[in-house]
């Protein structure tokens, strides 16, 4: 089967990747997050409420604009790591599944329902689709509401202590030169084996603050192919695993190869010990 593919070309990301339910009619129940790329829109706030299956709800609130218009990878890399299952679609758009269990597979997403708030611009803010039997409302707060004075803080997502994750080490790259660039492969798979979802992301990078170009450069590829990740300082990489439809597979092995980097000088590898 056709594996993610991330590919980095000096300093740009342009993931590929394989959507679920592509063509087909059985896709699992889930709501699809759209964003209308309407340039007079230039800031506003999404709150996210979510009601599982279970009965579980969690609530997430994402500013979007005031940092670039990343609005499909900001939501994604909030929403992975609120432990949401989540993936993008070639047009941009998020699938939002449920949350995580410990056994992987969704707390199915019950009903979603987003408020909208206008901070700068105008335009149309973020929508809704509904799939299979799940509830979408899309409200707007024009700034006269007030929170429930009794209403106790609801969590953005399931907690799961003690995670494992796959590792990469940059501080082993050698000090980067002028005119000097290196090609670095990074690999990931996890308990789906050979199937979806594993990620390779190869990167062209030049030498020369490469630790944290590369950092930044994979941390957006890891959310936009639909994988949780996580960026320490500004030389380490944590993968915890990837989405996959309505299923999450943990991280179990990584690798990282080079044509122009002595083994000693690759980036450091560490994979979990214990699922």
């Amino acid at each position: 089967m056709q594996a993610l593919l991330a590919i980095v070309w000096l300093g740009y990301a342009t993931p590929t990747l394989v959507a679920y339910g592509a063509g087909k009619t059985d896709a699992p129940p889930h709501a699809i997050l759209e964003f209308s790329r309407d340039r007079t829109l230039k800031e506003w706030a999404t709150t996210f409420e979510l009601t599982t299956a279970s009965g579980s709800e969690y609530v997430l609130h994402l500013q979007y604009g005031a940092r670039g218009n990343s609005y499909d990878s900001d939501t994604l890399t909030a929403m992975l790591t609120a432990n949401w299952i989540v993936e993008s679609a070639e047009d941009g758009s998020v699938r939002v599944y449920g949350t995580r269990t410990k056994e992987g597979k969704a707390d199915a997403v019950k009903s979603l329902t987003l408020t909208n708030q206008l901070v700068r611009g105008m335009g149309r803010m973020p929508a809704l689709t509904a799939v299979g039997k799940v509830e979408v409302k899309v409200e707007l707060d024009e700034g006269k509401r007030k929170p429930a004075p009794d209403r106790q803080p609801r969590a953005t997502g399931p907690v799961f202590p003690n995670e494992p994750f796959v590792e990469f080490d940059l501080t082993t790259l050698p000090a980067g030169a002028e005119n000097v660039g290196w090609k670095i492969t990074f690999d990931i798979r996890t308990t789906a084996g050979k199937e979806e979802p594993w990620i390779q992301i190869p990167i062209e990078v030049a030498s020369i603050n490469a630790a944290t170009n590369i950092t930044a450069l994979v941390g957006v590829c890891l959310a936009d192919c639909a994988f949780k990740g996580e960026v320490v300082g500004k030389t380490k990489i944590r993968v915890y695993g990837g989405v996959r439809g309505d299923r999450f597979y943990p991280a179990v092995h990584g690798t990282v190869t080079s044509p122009d980097l002595k083994p000693a000088e690759l980036p450091k590898v560490t994979n979990p010990k214990r699922l």
